[in-house]
């Protein structure tokens, strides 16, 4: 891999608010989430080296130059509801194309930077494979896959994997199947049409994740094994908090996962190594970056941050246009 340049962007100062509820005091910390400096020998880097600790809440300065990076392909889940501007966020950094799987999601990528699906398609994930088979035989220059166009290609978005999980599900049940149990049991034509993220609903049994990810499993690791960081877009998944009806008070804590259950969520989950949440927060009137677990909205938050990149485990959205470059940029491939 050439070394190359990174342009140093201006830091963008946040506040994490640590309050639970509305009348707790906050704690505002500024925070700054620099890119890593890539200007070393790369021969010297060791496999998995988390860069330089933080001092309190703030990163090294702008611009001193990391003393290693993480040797490892930086893929990534991005999740959260329905235009919480999710696919925006993965369009920020420089060079991206998507698998377009939620019929207009890629949108934001021109049809050089993107291959469109029917999410209904039942042959969607062969098509899906197809595609990844013949990205994995473009040209390669440094971090980048060169098609035949000439299009440069740093990292690949998959957009929405819930979609394609929904779609899978679709195909088991569609052989004459049945997934879940008793007054939950779902046919084929039961699980057609199912809003996305809403087959987590079903109780399904080991049995049919186990299919389920017969179909999932190999297409996963397919894409990840391109060569490029892979980001997967999800719709948010779990639970929403229960409360008592008559006091208000917490009954129960709900959680906030990614929209791709069973074993092909848990894949996903263990080979990225970060995800976030973009959500709405109510209290702050704007969105919010969750990169760390914490406890959000009364609700278990499923994040994952495996070198401690994020200074903090909230972040305003206001960021997301430095975001991922800056994150791609400790990582080296």
């Amino acid at each position: 891999m050439t070394n190359q340049t990174i342009t140093t962007p201006t830091p963008i100062s946040t506040t994490r608010d640590y309050e639970t509820t509305p009348t707790e005091s906050a704690l505002p910390v500024d925070v700054m989430f620099p890119p890593a400096a890539i200007e070393q020998d790369k021969s010297q880097f060791a496999d998995e080296v988390t860069p330089t600790s933080m001092s309190g809440a703030v990163m090294e300065q702008v611009g001193t130059p990391m003393p290693n990076l993480i040797r490892a392909i930086p893929h990534i889940v991005v999740s959260g509801e329905s235009g919480v501007g999710k696919t925006h966020f993965t369009r920020t950094a420089n060079d991206g194309f998507c698998l377009d799987i939620e019929d207009g999601a890629g949108s934001e990528f021109d049809d050089d930077h993107k291959f469109s699906y029917n999410p209904g398609d039942p042959e969607l994930a062969i098509k899906i494979m197809r595609d990844v088979v013949k990205m994995k035989s473009y040209k390669r220059d440094g971090q980048y896959l060169i098609t035949p166009k000439g299009i440069r290609i740093r990292y690949l978005v998959v957009d929405t994997m819930d979609i394609l999980m929904k779609n899978a599900v679709e195909q088991y049940t569609s052989r004459g199947k049945t997934v879940g149990y008793g007054d939950n049991a779902r046919s084929a034509g039961q699980v057609q049409g199912l809003a996305a993220g809403n087959y987590n609903a079903i109780r399904m049994e080991l049995q049919d994740w186990g299919a389920i990810n017969s179909l999932m499993g190999p297409l996963v690791t397919a894409i990840l094994s391109i060569g490029i960081p892979v980001v997967f877009v999800t719709h948010e998944g779990g639970q929403k908090a229960q409360y008592h009806l008559n006091t208000g008070k917490l009954k129960k804590p709900g959680d906030l996962r990614m929209g791709v259950s069973g074993q092909t969520g848990d894949l996903i989950q263990n080979l990225v190594h970060a995800v976030v949440f973009i959500m709405f927060d109510p209290f702050k009137g704007k969105r919010v970056i969750l990169t760390k677990a914490q406890l959000y909205d009364d609700r278990r938050v499923y994040s994952k941050d495996r070198h401690n990149i994020f200074p903090v485990a909230q972040m305003d959205y206001e960021y997301e246009s430095q975001f991922l470059e800056t994150y791609f940029s400790y990582f080296t491939w």
